[in-house]
């Protein structure tokens, strides 16, 4: 016959030195204080990465709102320089427009405002000066075009050539409507 000593070594495991009032095994209090600090440390190392993430997007922001105070203040001066040498309205509206937009920092306020500005007061009034404004762009893109054309080996040739067409044509509009607004203009002033 065999005893069966299992048990007593399991009773022997669970001794009083190694387990608390309740018979439940006792942890290792240092095991434990480092777990502990372990994870606070990972909380506060947490904490700081977005702590620091958070000043990094205020920091921009702040940034952006300096450098948007800056343009303003130089459109503003702009505009009285303007209204004193008889800058045309429209023109000095849209710096106004820009000006706004920057201080509430909507973009779209401007973009909007100017595409309706050269619809309505070049287009169809056919005012010179957003007339001239548009051209001056139209322009500055077609230059850019050319020179993308005498670079480009690939496929895209054809398409930039095609852009630089439909730029040419809108080039001559524009000098058309400026130059039938320029005699308008001399007739009415006989």
């Amino acid at each position: 016959m065999q005893l069966d000593l299992s048990r007593l070594e399991q009773l022997g495991a669970e001794s009083p030195q190694n387990s608390d009032k309740r018979g439940e095994p006792k942890e290792d209090k240092d095991s434990t204080q480092k777990g502990i600090q372990g994870k606070i440390e990972g909380i506060a190392a947490i904490k700081l990465s977005r702590e620091q993430e958070n000043n990094a997007k205020v920091k921009a922001v702040y940034e952006e709102h300096q450098k948007n105070i800056l343009i303003s203040e130089t459109l503003q001066a702009e505009i009285l320089k303007g209204i004193r040498q008889g800058e045309a309205p429209t023109r000095l509206l849209l710096k106004a427009i820009k000006t706004i937009s920057l201080m509430t920092g909507t973009e779209l306020l401007y973009t909007q405002a100017e595409a309706d500005i050269r619809a309505i007061y070049g287009a169809a009034f056919c005012e010179p000066e957003p007339l001239e404004d548009e051209l001056k762009e139209v322009m500055q893109r077609l230059d850019r075009l050319k020179e993308a054309y005498e670079r480009e080996q690939g496929d895209s040739k054809q398409r930039i050539y095609n852009a630089i067409k439909k730029h040419e044509q809108r080039a001559d509009e524009l000098h058309t409507l400026i130059e039938k607004n320029k005699k308008a203009t001399a007739l009415t002033a006989v």
